[in-house]
This record gives C-alpha cells, structure tokens and sequence, in this order.
C-alpha cells in the first residue's frame, strides 16, 4: 500500500496492494497496520456499494455534528472521477478541492477525513464505487464534462445548489 498526501490537508490518495494474473485481479481495499502507519486511524461503521451508469453524477454530500465520518473511497469495476472539498471553515485548505480518477485498472482509493464534501462522476458504462463509512480521528467546486449528466435526487429530481451540482 503506498498512501500520498493530496493538496488537501489530511487526505490522501493510497494505491491499493493488488496482485493481477491469467485468473483476474486480487487486491486488497482495506489494511489497517498500513493505514496506522500513516496516521490513519479509524473504525469501520458500515460499508455501502452503488453501481451506476455512464454520466452518473453524484454531487457533493457530506455529514456534520454527530453525524460526521471519515470515508474510504475505491472503485473495483469501472471508473470514476472523485471530487473532495474541504468543508472545515478552521483548515488551512479550507474551500480547496482534490479530484482523483479512481478505477479498477489504476487501484488507488482515496481516504477522506471527518469535514470534506464528496462526490464523483461514473465514467464508464457501469462502475462499483464502494465506501467504508470510517468514524476516525480527524458546493461541488468543478465537475467533469459529460455528455449527458444523469442527476438525480433521492426523490428522483434533479438537484441543484449554489451554482454547482
């Protein structure tokens, strides 16, 4: 497992351990000594998995107070484009925004601590974008150009806030 900082503080981008032979693919999403060993410490909650279509964008959403989680973001099927927002009004990167492809063939996950804004467009015909909700210690801002954005709200409405998606 090799963990990179991004531009944001305290996240990272972290290239997950996989192992690819004449059988398929074997890798490994979570490792929690490695993890330890750069500064990321947690306890799993919960482990949610989407599938989506092609052009599906999912804006920008995050928990606050109580509610607020760390997150473990990887796609094994497909590909995505992953956007975070630093959301914490005292962090020095406060309003800065990392955006990181991730997709079965490049392995990375990304790491998003407590305070950041997420979302992603899927940019293949049918992705598995899998989350592990973390509680730990620690405006969609761009988004990619698709063809036909496929928005949609959990009542089935497009949803549009502050200019962004």
């Amino acid at each position: 497992m090799e963990i990179t900082p991004l531009k944001t503080r305290d996240a990272r981008r972290i290239q997950l351990f996989r192992q690819a032979d004449d059988r398929g693919v074997f890798f490994k999403p979570f490792h929690q000594s490695s993890l330890r060993e750069a500064g990321i410490a947690f306890e799993t909650k919960e482990s949610i998995c989407s599938v989506s279509k092609k052009n599906v964008v999912r804006g920008m959403h995050y928990q606050a107070g109580d509610h607020a989680q760390a997150k473990l973001v990887y796609c094994p099927h497909g590909a995505i484009l992953d956007v975070i927002l630093d959301i914490r009004p005292q962090s020095p990167t406060y309003g800065v925004y990392d955006a990181v492809e991730l997709s079965a063939d490049n392995g990375y996950a990304l790491y998003i601590p407590e305070g950041f804004a997420h979302g992603f467009v899927d940019v293949v015909a049918q992705v598995h974008h899998e989350v592990q909700r973390l509680v730990g210690r620690h405006v969609f801002v761009g988004r990619p150009v698709v063809d036909a954005p496929v928005l949609t709200g959990r009542k089935g409405k497009a949803q549009l806030r502050h200019g962004g998606i």
